[in-house]
Protein backbone atom coordinates (compact mmCIF):
# COMPACT_ATOMS: atom_id res chain seq x y z
CA UNK A 1 0.00 0.00 0.00
CA UNK A 2 0.98 3.35 -0.93
CA UNK A 3 0.28 6.86 0.43
CA UNK A 4 -0.19 10.13 -1.03
CA UNK A 5 -0.53 14.11 -0.63
CA UNK A 6 -2.84 15.09 -4.19
CA UNK A 7 -2.63 18.48 -5.19
CA UNK A 8 -4.83 18.27 -8.20
CA UNK A 9 -8.09 19.31 -7.72
CA UNK A 10 -9.88 20.65 -10.77
CA UNK A 11 -13.40 21.96 -9.36
CA UNK A 12 -14.69 22.42 -13.37
CA UNK A 13 -17.40 24.85 -13.32
CA UNK A 14 -16.04 26.57 -9.56
CA UNK A 15 -18.66 24.18 -7.20
CA UNK A 16 -17.86 22.20 -4.72
CA UNK A 17 -17.90 18.06 -5.50
CA UNK A 18 -18.99 15.35 -3.19
CA UNK A 19 -16.40 13.08 -5.46
CA UNK A 20 -12.78 12.42 -5.69
CA UNK A 21 -10.08 11.40 -8.20
CA UNK A 22 -6.87 11.68 -9.04
CA UNK A 23 -6.46 13.86 -11.98
CA UNK A 24 -3.65 13.20 -14.52
CA UNK A 25 -3.02 15.64 -17.62
CA UNK A 26 -1.18 15.04 -21.01
CA UNK A 27 2.40 15.65 -19.24
CA UNK A 28 1.63 13.11 -15.90
CA UNK A 29 1.28 10.00 -17.73
CA UNK A 30 3.72 8.34 -16.36
CA UNK A 31 2.13 9.17 -12.80
CA UNK A 32 -0.78 6.42 -13.56
CA UNK A 33 0.79 3.50 -13.10
CA UNK A 34 2.31 4.23 -9.24
CA UNK A 35 -1.21 4.74 -8.24
CA UNK A 36 -2.40 0.89 -7.20
CA UNK A 37 -5.92 -0.21 -5.22
CA UNK A 38 -5.74 0.24 -1.88
CA UNK A 39 -3.42 2.99 -1.83
CA UNK A 40 -4.43 5.87 0.71
CA UNK A 41 -5.01 9.69 -0.65
CA UNK A 42 -4.97 13.04 1.16
CA UNK A 43 -6.44 15.66 -1.20
CA UNK A 44 -5.00 19.18 -0.95
CA UNK A 45 -6.48 22.39 -2.14
CA UNK A 46 -3.85 24.81 -3.62
CA UNK A 47 -3.43 28.71 -3.52
CA UNK A 48 -3.96 28.75 -7.05
CA UNK A 49 -7.24 26.70 -7.31
CA UNK A 50 -9.25 27.53 -4.31
CA UNK A 51 -11.92 25.43 -2.78
CA UNK A 52 -15.17 27.49 -2.53
CA UNK A 53 -16.15 28.41 1.09
CA UNK A 54 -12.45 27.73 2.32
CA UNK A 55 -10.26 29.37 4.10
CA UNK A 56 -8.52 32.48 2.11
CA UNK A 57 -5.94 31.36 -0.25
CA UNK A 58 -6.71 27.62 0.86
CA UNK A 59 -3.87 25.39 0.70
CA UNK A 60 -5.67 22.98 3.24
CA UNK A 61 -5.99 19.80 3.82
CA UNK A 62 -9.78 18.86 3.08
CA UNK A 63 -10.59 15.12 2.94
CA UNK A 64 -8.89 11.56 2.38
CA UNK A 65 -9.55 8.11 0.22
CA UNK A 66 -9.03 4.84 -0.86
CA UNK A 67 -7.92 4.44 -4.51
CA UNK A 68 -10.33 2.47 -5.99
CA UNK A 69 -9.46 0.11 -9.95
CA UNK A 70 -12.12 2.55 -11.72
CA UNK A 71 -10.14 4.70 -14.42
CA UNK A 72 -11.77 6.91 -16.70
CA UNK A 73 -10.55 8.67 -20.05
CA UNK A 74 -11.70 12.42 -20.23
CA UNK A 75 -10.73 15.17 -22.05
CA UNK A 76 -11.04 18.69 -20.08
CA UNK A 77 -8.83 21.72 -20.24
CA UNK A 78 -8.76 23.51 -17.13
CA UNK A 79 -6.22 26.29 -15.73
CA UNK A 80 -4.68 25.63 -19.75
CA UNK A 81 -3.89 21.79 -18.66
CA UNK A 82 -5.29 18.98 -20.94
CA UNK A 83 -6.83 16.41 -18.67
CA UNK A 84 -6.88 13.04 -20.33
CA UNK A 85 -7.49 10.41 -17.00
CA UNK A 86 -9.16 10.43 -14.10
CA UNK A 87 -9.00 7.90 -11.10
CA UNK A 88 -12.00 7.00 -8.58
CA UNK A 89 -11.20 7.73 -5.18
CA UNK A 90 -13.73 6.49 -2.70
CA UNK A 91 -14.33 8.77 0.11
CA UNK A 92 -12.72 8.32 3.73
CA UNK A 93 -13.11 11.43 5.51
CA UNK A 94 -14.96 14.37 3.29
CA UNK A 95 -16.93 16.95 5.56
CA UNK A 96 -19.97 18.19 4.19
CA UNK A 97 -18.62 21.57 6.18
CA UNK A 98 -15.46 23.53 6.13
CA UNK A 99 -13.21 21.14 8.25
CA UNK A 100 -9.64 21.49 6.90
CA UNK A 101 -6.36 20.95 8.20
CA UNK A 102 -3.89 24.21 7.10
CA UNK A 103 -0.81 23.89 5.20
CA UNK A 104 1.18 24.79 8.59
CA UNK A 105 0.03 22.13 10.54
CA UNK A 106 0.07 19.11 7.48
CA UNK A 107 3.68 20.36 7.83
CA UNK A 108 4.45 19.71 11.38
CA UNK A 109 2.54 16.39 11.01
CA UNK A 110 4.51 15.26 8.09
CA UNK A 111 8.08 16.68 9.50
CA UNK A 112 8.09 18.83 6.35
CA UNK A 113 10.04 22.30 6.27
CA UNK A 114 7.71 25.66 6.08
CA UNK A 115 8.78 26.14 1.94
CA UNK A 116 8.70 21.98 1.56
CA UNK A 117 6.97 22.23 -2.51
CA UNK A 118 3.59 20.12 -2.97
CA UNK A 119 3.85 18.71 -6.36
CA UNK A 120 1.46 16.00 -7.65
CA UNK A 121 1.83 12.55 -6.78
CA UNK A 122 3.90 13.35 -3.29
CA UNK A 123 4.60 10.25 -1.55
CA UNK A 124 4.19 10.17 2.45
CA UNK A 125 5.38 7.55 4.56
CA UNK A 126 2.62 5.34 6.36
CA UNK A 127 3.11 7.29 9.35
CA UNK A 128 2.85 10.70 7.91
CA UNK A 129 -0.15 9.91 6.54
CA UNK A 130 -1.68 8.60 9.73
CA UNK A 131 -0.94 11.71 11.78
CA UNK A 132 -2.55 13.66 9.09
CA UNK A 133 -5.66 11.63 8.83
CA UNK A 134 -6.08 11.26 12.73
CA UNK A 135 -5.87 15.08 12.95
CA UNK A 136 -8.16 15.29 10.15
CA UNK A 137 -10.54 12.58 12.45
CA UNK A 138 -9.94 15.42 15.51
CA UNK A 139 -10.85 18.38 13.87
CA UNK A 140 -13.95 16.58 12.44
CA UNK A 141 -15.14 15.40 15.50
CA UNK A 142 -14.89 18.75 17.21
CA UNK A 143 -16.77 20.28 14.65
CA UNK A 144 -19.48 17.57 15.24
CA UNK A 145 -19.99 18.40 18.56
CA UNK A 146 -18.69 15.23 19.88
CA UNK A 147 -18.85 15.65 24.12
CA UNK A 148 -15.72 14.33 25.95
CA UNK A 149 -15.52 12.73 29.41
CA UNK A 150 -13.22 11.37 32.31
CA UNK A 151 -14.87 8.42 33.43
CA UNK A 152 -13.20 6.47 36.98
CA UNK A 153 -13.11 2.81 37.27
CA UNK A 154 -11.44 0.64 39.97
CA UNK A 155 -11.92 -3.61 39.97
CA UNK A 156 -12.71 -2.75 43.69
CA UNK A 157 -15.88 -3.82 45.57
CA UNK A 158 -17.18 -0.06 45.51
CA UNK A 159 -17.43 -0.53 42.07
CA UNK A 160 -19.08 -3.84 42.00
CA UNK A 161 -22.51 -2.02 42.05
CA UNK A 162 -21.91 -0.73 38.49
CA UNK A 163 -22.00 -4.12 36.96
CA UNK A 164 -19.28 -2.94 34.39
CA UNK A 165 -18.30 -4.72 31.68
CA UNK A 166 -14.67 -3.83 30.28
CA UNK A 167 -14.66 -2.66 26.92
CA UNK A 168 -18.72 -3.50 26.78
CA UNK A 169 -20.22 -1.48 28.87
CA UNK A 170 -20.15 1.12 31.85
CA UNK A 171 -22.44 1.75 34.19
CA UNK A 172 -23.55 4.64 36.98
CA UNK A 173 -26.04 5.53 38.99
CA UNK A 174 -28.43 8.36 39.93
CA UNK A 175 -25.57 9.03 43.01
CA UNK A 176 -22.74 9.32 40.80
CA UNK A 177 -21.38 13.06 40.31
CA UNK A 178 -21.85 14.08 36.72
CA UNK A 179 -24.08 11.93 34.96
CA UNK A 180 -26.38 14.33 33.74
CA UNK A 181 -24.00 15.54 30.84
CA UNK A 182 -23.02 11.69 29.89
CA UNK A 183 -26.86 10.78 29.93
CA UNK A 184 -27.70 14.45 27.84
CA UNK A 185 -24.91 13.47 25.42
CA UNK A 186 -25.74 9.88 24.59
CA UNK A 187 -24.10 8.82 21.57
CA UNK A 188 -22.31 12.42 20.77
CA UNK A 189 -20.16 11.03 24.18
CA UNK A 190 -16.74 9.70 23.88
CA UNK A 191 -14.53 8.70 26.97
CA UNK A 192 -11.32 8.28 28.67
CA UNK A 193 -11.09 5.52 31.51
CA UNK A 194 -9.30 6.64 34.78
CA UNK A 195 -8.15 3.96 37.14
CA UNK A 196 -8.54 5.65 40.21
CA UNK A 197 -6.49 4.75 43.49
CA UNK A 198 -8.70 1.99 44.60
CA UNK A 199 -7.22 0.01 41.56
CA UNK A 200 -5.10 -2.79 42.25
CA UNK A 201 -3.30 -1.40 38.79
CA UNK A 202 -2.33 1.62 36.84
CA UNK A 203 -3.48 3.65 39.94
CA UNK A 204 -4.06 7.40 38.81
CA UNK A 205 -3.41 6.53 34.74
CA UNK A 206 -5.80 7.18 31.68
CA UNK A 207 -5.92 3.46 30.54
CA UNK A 208 -8.24 3.09 27.53
CA UNK A 209 -11.08 4.67 25.41
CA UNK A 210 -14.20 4.08 23.74
CA UNK A 211 -17.42 5.91 22.19
CA UNK A 212 -20.41 5.85 23.66
CA UNK A 213 -23.17 3.83 21.04
CA UNK A 214 -25.98 4.93 24.24
CA UNK A 215 -27.10 5.06 27.44
CA UNK A 216 -29.95 3.84 28.63
CA UNK A 217 -32.10 3.63 32.28
CA UNK A 218 -31.87 -0.58 32.75
CA UNK A 219 -33.87 0.13 36.24
CA UNK A 220 -34.59 3.05 38.52
CA UNK A 221 -31.86 4.81 39.55
CA UNK A 222 -29.23 2.73 37.26
CA UNK A 223 -28.00 3.76 33.93
CA UNK A 224 -25.21 1.99 31.13
CA UNK A 225 -23.39 2.97 28.73
CA UNK A 226 -23.15 0.61 26.03
CA UNK A 227 -19.14 0.96 24.73
CA UNK A 228 -18.29 1.31 20.62
CA UNK A 229 -14.41 1.33 19.64
CA UNK A 230 -12.91 0.38 22.83
CA UNK A 231 -9.02 0.80 22.77
CA UNK A 232 -6.98 -0.54 25.22
CA UNK A 233 -4.06 2.94 25.49
CA UNK A 234 -0.43 0.83 24.66
CA UNK A 235 1.26 3.26 26.90
CA UNK A 236 -1.19 4.46 30.21
CA UNK A 237 -0.72 8.08 30.76
CA UNK A 238 0.20 9.08 34.31
CA UNK A 239 -2.51 11.97 35.22
CA UNK A 240 0.21 13.89 36.63
CA UNK A 241 1.63 14.52 33.45
CA UNK A 242 -1.57 16.59 31.76
CA UNK A 243 -3.58 18.87 32.91
CA UNK A 244 -7.35 17.74 32.72
CA UNK A 245 -10.18 19.79 33.22
CA UNK A 246 -12.30 18.93 36.57
CA UNK A 247 -11.97 16.82 40.04
CA UNK A 248 -10.48 13.85 39.67
CA UNK A 249 -12.93 12.36 42.74
CA UNK A 250 -15.64 12.81 40.04
CA UNK A 251 -16.46 9.71 38.68
CA UNK A 252 -17.84 11.37 35.60
CA UNK A 253 -16.20 14.88 34.37
CA UNK A 254 -16.62 16.62 31.12
CA UNK A 255 -12.92 17.50 29.95
CA UNK A 256 -12.10 19.35 26.51
CA UNK A 257 -11.69 17.64 22.80
CA UNK A 258 -8.32 19.30 23.15
CA UNK A 259 -7.31 17.38 26.03
CA UNK A 260 -9.50 14.45 25.09
CA UNK A 261 -7.05 14.05 21.86
CA UNK A 262 -3.79 14.98 23.72
CA UNK A 263 -4.37 11.65 26.07
CA UNK A 264 -4.72 9.72 23.17
CA UNK A 265 -1.86 10.92 21.81
CA UNK A 266 0.08 10.29 24.76
CA UNK A 267 -1.88 7.17 25.52
CA UNK A 268 -0.37 5.74 21.70
CA UNK A 269 -3.83 5.76 20.19
CA UNK A 270 -2.93 8.17 17.80
CA UNK A 271 -1.08 5.14 16.16
CA UNK A 272 -3.27 2.90 15.92
CA UNK A 273 -3.76 1.58 12.26
CA UNK A 274 -4.99 -1.34 10.20
CA UNK A 275 -2.50 -3.94 11.18
CA UNK A 276 -0.96 -1.96 14.34
CA UNK A 277 -3.20 -3.45 17.37
CA UNK A 278 -3.23 -2.05 20.97
CA UNK A 279 -1.52 -3.52 23.66
CA UNK A 280 -3.13 -5.71 26.30
CA UNK A 281 -0.81 -5.01 29.46
CA UNK A 282 -3.32 -2.64 30.88
CA UNK A 283 -5.16 -3.00 34.24
CA UNK A 284 -8.39 -2.67 32.78
CA UNK A 285 -7.82 -6.15 31.87
CA UNK A 286 -6.31 -6.35 28.43
CA UNK A 287 -8.47 -7.18 25.37
CA UNK A 288 -12.46 -7.07 25.86
CA UNK A 289 -13.10 -10.36 27.20
CA UNK A 290 -15.03 -12.74 24.71
CA UNK A 291 -17.09 -15.24 26.03
CA UNK A 292 -21.36 -16.20 25.99
CA UNK A 293 -22.88 -12.60 25.53
CA UNK A 294 -25.95 -14.05 24.41
CA UNK A 295 -27.37 -17.55 23.72
CA UNK A 296 -24.61 -20.10 23.89
CA UNK A 297 -22.63 -20.91 20.85
CA UNK A 298 -22.21 -24.49 20.18
CA UNK A 299 -18.74 -25.62 18.73
CA UNK A 300 -18.92 -26.45 15.39
CA UNK A 301 -16.16 -27.25 12.68
CA UNK A 302 -13.83 -24.02 11.43
CA UNK A 303 -13.22 -24.16 7.09
CA UNK A 304 -10.12 -22.36 6.35
CA UNK A 305 -7.31 -20.99 9.02
CA UNK A 306 -5.83 -17.63 10.30
CA UNK A 307 -2.53 -17.77 8.53
CA UNK A 308 -1.20 -14.52 6.32
CA UNK A 309 -1.21 -15.14 2.95
CA UNK A 310 2.09 -15.25 0.74
CA UNK A 311 3.28 -12.26 -0.96
CA UNK A 312 2.14 -11.38 -4.81
CA UNK A 313 -1.12 -13.03 -5.18
CA UNK A 314 -3.47 -11.45 -7.70
CA UNK A 315 -7.07 -12.00 -7.97
CA UNK A 316 -9.05 -13.28 -10.63
CA UNK A 317 -10.28 -10.63 -12.72
CA UNK A 318 -14.01 -9.60 -12.49
CA UNK A 319 -16.69 -11.79 -14.18
CA UNK A 320 -18.81 -10.10 -16.28
CA UNK A 321 -22.14 -11.38 -16.14
CA UNK A 322 -25.99 -10.60 -16.68
CA UNK A 323 -27.12 -10.94 -12.88
CA UNK A 324 -30.42 -13.35 -12.33
CA UNK A 325 -33.29 -11.24 -11.02
CA UNK A 326 -34.83 -14.02 -9.38
CA UNK A 327 -31.83 -15.16 -7.98
CA UNK A 328 -31.33 -15.57 -3.86
CA UNK A 329 -30.25 -11.80 -3.13
CA UNK A 330 -30.80 -10.20 -6.23
CA UNK A 331 -34.39 -9.99 -5.64
CA UNK A 332 -36.44 -6.54 -5.27
CA UNK A 333 -36.74 -4.12 -2.28
CA UNK A 334 -36.24 -5.88 0.92
CA UNK A 335 -39.32 -6.26 3.28
CA UNK A 336 -39.30 -5.15 7.06
CA UNK A 337 -39.12 -8.89 8.17
CA UNK A 338 -36.50 -9.52 5.93
CA UNK A 339 -34.04 -6.22 7.31
CA UNK A 340 -35.00 -7.58 10.48
CA UNK A 341 -33.43 -10.83 9.66
CA UNK A 342 -30.81 -9.55 7.67
CA UNK A 343 -29.70 -7.56 10.95
CA UNK A 344 -30.37 -10.85 13.66
CA UNK A 345 -28.13 -12.72 10.87
CA UNK A 346 -25.12 -9.88 11.33
CA UNK A 347 -25.27 -9.46 15.21
CA UNK A 348 -25.25 -13.20 15.35
CA UNK A 349 -21.93 -13.68 13.18
CA UNK A 350 -20.04 -11.06 14.81
CA UNK A 351 -21.48 -13.21 18.65
CA UNK A 352 -19.97 -16.47 17.07
CA UNK A 353 -16.71 -15.41 15.41
CA UNK A 354 -16.12 -13.52 19.26
CA UNK A 355 -16.84 -16.30 20.75
CA UNK A 356 -14.80 -19.28 18.27
CA UNK A 357 -11.70 -17.03 17.97
CA UNK A 358 -11.59 -16.23 21.88
CA UNK A 359 -11.19 -19.98 22.02
CA UNK A 360 -8.96 -20.37 19.19
CA UNK A 361 -6.92 -18.34 21.61
CA UNK A 362 -7.12 -14.68 19.89
CA UNK A 363 -7.43 -11.63 21.60
CA UNK A 364 -10.01 -8.64 20.15
CA UNK A 365 -7.87 -5.88 20.79
CA UNK A 366 -10.35 -3.68 18.60
CA UNK A 367 -13.66 -3.58 17.61
CA UNK A 368 -13.92 -1.37 14.09
CA UNK A 369 -17.43 -1.49 12.86
CA UNK A 370 -18.57 1.95 12.94
CA UNK A 371 -15.17 3.21 12.16
CA UNK A 372 -15.08 2.85 8.14
CA UNK A 373 -11.79 0.75 8.50
CA UNK A 374 -12.85 -2.04 5.30
CA UNK A 375 -12.95 -4.79 8.50
CA UNK A 376 -14.96 -5.25 11.23
CA UNK A 377 -12.89 -6.75 14.12
CA UNK A 378 -9.19 -6.94 15.22
CA UNK A 379 -7.26 -9.62 16.76
CA UNK A 380 -3.99 -10.60 18.30
CA UNK A 381 -2.85 -13.73 18.97
CA UNK A 382 1.18 -13.94 19.81
CA UNK A 383 2.70 -11.37 17.45
CA UNK A 384 0.27 -12.11 14.81
CA UNK A 385 -2.63 -9.77 13.85
CA UNK A 386 -5.86 -10.71 11.79
CA UNK A 387 -7.87 -8.39 9.87
CA UNK A 388 -11.55 -9.59 10.46
CA UNK A 389 -14.44 -8.95 8.54
CA UNK A 390 -18.00 -10.73 9.18
CA UNK A 391 -20.23 -12.17 7.23
CA UNK A 392 -23.57 -13.26 8.73
CA UNK A 393 -25.36 -15.84 5.22
CA UNK A 394 -28.99 -17.21 6.30
CA UNK A 395 -28.40 -19.69 3.67
CA UNK A 396 -26.27 -22.58 2.69
CA UNK A 397 -24.45 -20.73 0.16
CA UNK A 398 -21.05 -19.01 0.34
CA UNK A 399 -21.65 -16.18 -1.27
CA UNK A 400 -21.42 -12.46 0.01
CA UNK A 401 -21.10 -8.80 -0.66
CA UNK A 402 -18.12 -6.76 -0.39
CA UNK A 403 -17.92 -2.79 -0.38
CA UNK A 404 -15.09 -1.17 -2.66
CA UNK A 405 -13.52 -0.17 0.92
CA UNK A 406 -13.91 -3.56 2.07
CA UNK A 407 -12.18 -5.17 -1.42
CA UNK A 408 -9.73 -2.60 -1.10
CA UNK A 409 -8.58 -3.66 2.20
CA UNK A 410 -8.36 -7.65 0.86
CA UNK A 411 -6.43 -6.30 -1.23
CA UNK A 412 -3.58 -4.20 0.30
CA UNK A 413 -3.44 -6.69 3.21
CA UNK A 414 -2.40 -10.10 3.42
CA UNK A 415 -3.62 -10.78 7.35
CA UNK A 416 -6.90 -9.60 6.04
CA UNK A 417 -9.65 -12.37 6.30
CA UNK A 418 -13.26 -12.60 5.81
CA UNK A 419 -15.20 -14.99 8.52
CA UNK A 420 -18.23 -16.20 6.64
CA UNK A 421 -20.55 -17.69 8.30
CA UNK A 422 -23.26 -20.40 6.74
CA UNK A 423 -26.96 -21.39 8.04
CA UNK A 424 -26.05 -18.37 10.73
CA UNK A 425 -29.15 -18.13 12.61
CA UNK A 426 -29.47 -22.19 13.00
CA UNK A 427 -27.46 -24.54 15.23
CA UNK A 428 -25.91 -26.41 12.05
CA UNK A 429 -24.15 -23.47 11.27
CA UNK A 430 -20.85 -23.49 9.22
CA UNK A 431 -18.27 -20.87 9.45
CA UNK A 432 -15.37 -20.26 6.88
CA UNK A 433 -12.63 -17.92 6.91
CA UNK A 434 -11.71 -16.83 3.82
CA UNK A 435 -7.90 -15.45 3.96
CA UNK A 436 -6.50 -13.24 0.88
CA UNK A 437 -5.80 -16.67 -1.32
CA UNK A 438 -9.23 -17.95 -0.70
CA UNK A 439 -10.76 -14.65 -1.28
CA UNK A 440 -8.63 -14.09 -4.76
CA UNK A 441 -10.18 -17.41 -6.09
CA UNK A 442 -14.14 -16.58 -5.27
CA UNK A 443 -15.90 -15.44 -8.74
CA UNK A 444 -16.68 -11.52 -8.19
CA UNK A 445 -19.37 -10.10 -10.34
CA UNK A 446 -20.84 -6.83 -10.34
CA UNK A 447 -24.01 -6.56 -8.64
CA UNK A 448 -24.64 -3.07 -8.79
CA UNK A 449 -23.17 -0.05 -11.07
CA UNK A 450 -23.10 3.53 -10.83
CA UNK A 451 -24.12 5.75 -13.49
CA UNK A 452 -23.75 9.14 -14.44
CA UNK A 453 -24.61 11.35 -16.95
Amino acid sequence: MNYWLEVHWPLMDGSPRKELFVWFHEEELGQISKYKPGDRVAFYVTKKNPYPGGPAGAQSVFATGTVTEEIEAIDMTIGGKHYVFRRKVEQDLFPDTVCWIPRKQVNTLANWSEDYKYQQGCSLTQGQFERIENDFARRIDLQTQSQFFVVNQADHPISTKYEDIDGETYGFTDNVTGRNGLIEAGSRARLIFYRTGKATTNRFHYVATADVEKTSLVRPGSWRSKLDGYAVFPTPVDRNSINVDGNPQHSIRRISGEQFFKILSMGGVDDLAPGKAASTTSGIGGAIVLGDTTAPVPDRPIIGSLTPAAAGLEPLATEERQIDDNAGSSKGPRGRTNRILDKAAEERAIHITRYRLHKLGWELTRDCQKMGTGYDLEYRCGNDVALVEVKGIRGTELAFNMTAKEWATAVARRNFFVIAITKVLTDIHEIHILGQAQLFQMRRTPTQFRLLK
